[in-house]
């Protein structure tokens, strides 16, 4: 069980996987870019409307949010760690 805990954590189901599969599947990528763009424009809208009544516009924001994606592969590998560690899925395997 230790073993198996230990291959499926490390090579299955770990951070770099979920975040590829998120990021490059297309059964999972539209999905995501949908959630991400609704929350950015959210984020954007409501900084901009701490400075100024005019909210910016949305072929501007969705321009932005779709830097963002595009940039998103190259900065998600800082969270691996944690998220391997916050998931804890070696442990919770060779427990159950």
């Amino acid at each position: 069980a230790a073993e198996f805990s230990q291959f499926f954590a490390q090579r299955i189901l770990n951070s770099a996987s979920l975040w590829n599969s998120i990021l490059t599947d297309p059964s999972t990528t539209p999905a995501f870019h949908s959630m991400f763009s609704k929350h950015f424009t959210s984020l954007c809208n409501g900084i901009t409307g701490l400075v100024t009544a005019r909210p910016l516009e949305a072929g501007l924001v969705g321009m932005m949010s779709g830097k963002t994606i595009e940039q998103l592969p190259n900065h998600v590998h800082v969270l691996h760690k944690y998220v391997d560690k916050t998931l804890g899925l070696q442990e919770t395997l060779r427990v159950k």
